[in-house]
């Protein structure tokens, strides 16, 4: 954790009294953002809000919800919930589910960030998601030199875990996060293995 919030201090992503919007899932990577931003909220005088989008097609969506809602009610951490169906957005828009999901997680960011005013929105991509998007778009056409990688800070968009590896965050799920063992147990999954639905490939 210290390496992501000396990242968050060299970086100048978050500053004291910052409210942020943090996209969580119930995926290992939202999971450990959320416990980062949690252990910096006193000393920054942070206010958090979490969002969670329930897409509507998964049948585990609902435990993925009670799972989020849960841990924010252990946190006394305010939690919006957004049931969205992705697959209706897909056909009336006209574009993959994955698009449909993206747009639906964004638009719902944006909302909650209009309504209470909030500074920046918090999001859990890291290396691997780095690396990813760079070789997918590398694929797609875009070309070396247009490929372009993820920024740390885009706007009022945060990315605090792009210093980080996936094999870090599972890392410390396991030795230092006592819910791992709980979730894990409700779910009948291990939650390290659960990915957080980032876009797929067209990530941002």
């Amino acid at each position: 954790m210290n390496k992501v919030k000396e990242f968050i201090k060299e970086k100048n992503l978050i500053q004291n009294g910052d409210h942020i919007i943090i996209g969580v899932s119930g995926g290992a990577d939202s999971v450990y953002l959320l416990l980062i931003l949690n252990e910096l909220r006193e000393s920054m005088n942070l206010t958090i809000t979490v969002v969670h989008i329930n897409h509507m097609i998964r049948r585990e969506a609902v435990d993925d919800q009670k799972f989020v809602q849960d841990l924010c009610g252990q946190l006394s951490i305010p939690c919006k919930i957004f049931e969205i169906d992705v697959k209706q957005i897909a056909k009336r828009e006209k574009m993959s589910l994955e698009e449909a999901g993206r747009k639906a997680r964004y638009d719902a960011f944006a909302k909650t960030m209009k309504k209470y005013n909030a500074d920046k929105i918090a999001i859990a991509h890291h290396q691997n998601d780095q690396a990813e998007t760079f070789l997918y778009r590398v694929v797609r056409g875009t070309g070396i030199y247009g490929a372009g990688a993820m920024r740390e800070k885009d706007g009022n968009l945060i990315r605090p875990l792009l210093c980080v590896k996936k094999e870090e965050i599972v890392k410390y799920l396991k030795r230092g996060w006592a819910g791992l063992g709980r979730r894990c147990k409700q779910s009948g999954r291990c939650i390290c293995k659960k990915s957080d639905p980032k876009s797929g490939n067209s990530k941002t």
